[in-house]
This record gives C-alpha cells, structure tokens and sequence, in this order.
C-alpha cells in the first residue's frame, strides 16, 4: 500500500530532512565532539494521528545534535530533547530530567484508503493494478495489492473509476475525510460474461482478362489465422468482442483489394468485409535484344543497340583533340583554336603562329586534366610583313573588263590592278617580264619591323 502526501506533507517532509542533517552535524557548539542526546521517538503519520512512541522514550542517541530540533528518522519523526548527562540520567539509561517531549499537534489532515476488488468468475483475467481510479480530478494507478492509501485536507471528495472492458464497476463515490480519522473506499470490479459477434467475410472475383480462379480458389486471414473461401464465396465466423485485422493469401495473376482491413467485433453485432481480386492481364514478354539469347527486356548493362536493332558492346571510347587557324589582320599572326572531344578547349599552347609560317605546326589542346597534341598548316599567307603605301588605281575606261596596269612613275613599287568592288584583303601582284625597280629597304618606310615581331601572348 502507497502513502500520498499532499503539497503541506511533502513541505513537512523536506523540512524534517534539513532538521536531520542539522542533527547529524550540529551540537552545542561544538562539532569536533560526538556527544549522547536525549530523543524523542513519535509514530504514525503527522498530522493525522501521530503520537509519543510506547516504551520507553525518550532514548538516548550517539551523535552531534542541536536541542530542541525535529529529524526524520525512518517514516517517524524524533525530537532533540537534551544531551546526556550525569544528573539526567538515571539506573539502566533512563532519562530523569526535567524537560518532556512535547506533544504532537493536533491532526490537521485525514487518510483516505482507496481499495480494489476484482471478480473473475465469467472468464476474465484482469487483476487490481490493470484498473484506476480518480479522486476529484485526479487519476491514480491501482497497487499491486489493491490499496491505496491518500493524506488529504479534510473536506469531500468524488472518488470514481476508469472504466474497463468487460467489467462491471461498483462502488465509489462521495465520501468525507476528516483530520485525525481514516476513510476507507472500496470499488468492485466484476467480469461480463462475453456475447460474440459474428464477421462475415466475402469474396468477389472479377475475371476480364482472361482469369478462370472461383472464389473457393482464394484464402484470407484474420488476425494471421488463415480460412479458405467457401464455394458461394462467403464464411462466417463467430469471434469474441475486439479489434482484428483482416487479411488475403495472395493469389498469382490477380489483385486483391479490401474494403477494411481493420474492423471491431462488437457484442451481438455483424461486421462484413468484402475482398475483390480482379484478374490482371498477361502481356508478352518483350525482347530488346533479338541477337542474345532468350528475352531481354533491358539492354545489358555496358552494352548499346547498333543500327541493326542489336545489343553489341561499344568500342573503346577515344578522346579526340583538333585544331585551327585564323588570320589575325592586321597584326600578322595565326590564331590557333582548338577542342578536346568536341568542347572548346581551355588553352592552346602555342596559342598563335607567324603569319608567314608555311607548312605543319604541331600544337597542344588542354580541356580540364586532358592534354592532346595535334597539328595545323598554314600557308604563310597571314601578312607579318609591312603594309605598303596606298596606291591609287588608275581609271578604267571600260567598267567590265579591267585593263592592262600601266607602270606609274612613281611610286616604284607595282600597281594593284583595279577591280570593280573593293576586296577585304590585298591580292597577290603579278611580277612583269622586266625586272622592277628594287623597293625601298624596309627601314625607310614608317611603320616597318626591323625584325621579326614579337609573338602575342593571345589567350583564346
């Protein structure tokens, strides 16, 4: 049986603690030295019936202690009375001082004992700790015994039940605690003789791609245990009141589905649940690969489809690298740009060529951590030579045909022969029979290279 103490008794309790470790560590003064005390000895629960312990009391106790302070000592609560001395101590260690141990204040509060009784005698199985019981709007969990005990203020409480299944409750209800006196409540519990209920469990079979499965064909459970469909499709089963789960033995080629998998049987009551399966149609394997042998309905892995409509294994992939040039007018130089595996690359190395440079040149693409050597040719034909000074054309008599260039006196250098719209770059001159006059040397004419010029640091 479990004491409750309410909020003024759990205040009494911390308080009686700290008494106790003043008893355990304090003593007139002087805590270097154990001395005997008087005590005082009191039972029963405080502030309902506690009184002065039979026997004799008080009783002399070895320890440092405070007189005159209260300590728990157990369940009970003791008083400091004296330290032991000659003159208040009399034959066989009895006190024969002067002071007495005080009374106990009067009882402030009641006890309310709360008892369970549980009857079995129509098949049930519960015992007093599976019920619970309220006071006021309070829930308390019954003892293993069937017995609890309350420390309340005095006044009236409502003391009920939680209901249970399958029991009958009685007893309860209003009751009055008074300071000082005991208020004993007992519940009776009784368990109902249980009426079944009935479940009736259908099947449904839908047959409308190409199926041949009866309803007799088909299983379902409940609660795990399994049952075979009757001809007619319908069982009947006769269970105790209670929550079950309804279930189906799969059957291939069809799809089952349930209206309820979980039901509650009630007393005298009927459930039904309806099972379908519908049959599903079967479809032809498909072969994605008619070169293998039996259906494959998935391209192997590692494996592609040629034009044939084969599964072959790819060849060795090969990372490929390229390049090109292009003029760059009017510094004279190739720009070389390239791609690795078909993306642009992200340096070239070398990135441009002199513009008169005929033949192969052999260059680097860089993509990421790939590096591939390639080659570029180039004609020559990008300048990197000084531009001459503009000629005027001579005027052409007939716009269609152009005419034979006449050979100006000056300049020295040949004629650009006329065309009838301008061109983007300089063509070629043709030497005439007779040797021209030597150009001018390349240091006479502003804007010239005194050598070759410097290659670009272009980043494409």
């Amino acid at each position: 049986m479990k004491r409750f103490l309410g909020l003024a008794g759990l205040g009494v309790l911390i308080a009686a603690l700290g008494v106790f470790a003043a008893v355990a560590m304090a003593g007139d003064g002087d805590q270097t030295q154990t001395h005997k005390v008087w005590v005082c000895k009191y039972v029963g629960k405080p502030g309902v019936d506690e009184r002065l312990k039979d026997g004799k009391n008080p009783i002399q106790v070895d320890g440092n202690a405070t007189v005159g302070t209260w300590f728990k000592d157990g369940q009970d609560n003791s008083f400091v009375l004296a330290v032991v001395t000659d003159e208040n101590t009399g034959q066989g260690e009895k006190y024969i001082g002067e002071q007495q141990c005080p009374t106990p204040p009067g009882p402030t509060k009641g006890a309310l004992i709360v008892k369970k009784v549980v009857i079995n005698d129509d098949g049930g199985t519960k015992t007093a700790s599976d019920f619970s019981f309220t006071v006021g709007e309070t829930s308390y969990a019954f003892d293993g015994d069937g017995s609890n005990e309350l420390i309340l203020a005095p006044g009236q409480y409502t003391v009920g039940e939680v209901a249970a299944y399958g029991y009958h409750s009685k007893g309860g209800g209003t009751v009055e605690v008074k300071a000082g006196e005991t208020t004993t409540v007992t519940i009776t519990n009784n368990d109902m003789k249980a009426e079944k209920g009935k479940l009736i469990v259908k099947k449904v079979v839908v047959n409308d791609n190409g199926g041949t499965k009866t309803a007799s064909d088909f299983s379902f459970t409940v609660n795990g245990q399994a049952y075979p469909f009757e001809s007619d499709g319908s069982n009947q089963l006769a269970l105790a009141p209670g929550d079950y789960t309804i279930g189906e033995v799969s059957a291939a080629g069809y799809v089952a589905s349930i209206d309820d998998s979980t039901v509650t049987i009630e007393s005298k009551k009927i459930t039904t649940v309806t099972i379908t399966n519908d049959d599903v149609k079967s479809e032809e394997p498909t072969d994605v690969c008619p070169n293998i042998a039996g259906d494959q309905e998935e391209i192997p892995a590692g494996m592609v489809k040629d034009a044939q409509g084969n599964c072959v294994t790819p060849p060795p992939y090969e990372v490929k690298g390229d390049a090109s040039v292009s003029c760059i007018l009017p510094d004279g130089y190739y720009r070389v740009s390239g791609t690795v595996d078909g993306h642009a690359a992200d340096k070239v190395d070398p990135a441009t060529i002199l513009g008169t440079t005929k033949g192969t040149t052999e260059v680097t693409v860089t993509k990421g951590d790939t590096s591939l050597k390639t080659t570029v040719s180039t004609n020559g034909d990008c300048g990197n030579a000084p531009t001459p000074p503009a000629v005027t054309p001579p005027v052409v008599t007939t716009p269609t045909t152009p005419t034979t260039p006449t050979t100006p006196t000056t300049p020295t250098a040949p004629l650009t022969p006329p065309t009838t719209k301008p061109v983007a770059k300089k063509p070629a001159v043709k030497k005439p029979a007779a040797k021209p006059a030597p150009a001018a040397p390349k240091k006479a004419v502003a804007g010239a290279f005194a050598k070759e010029p410097p290659k670009l640091a272009y980043t494409p």
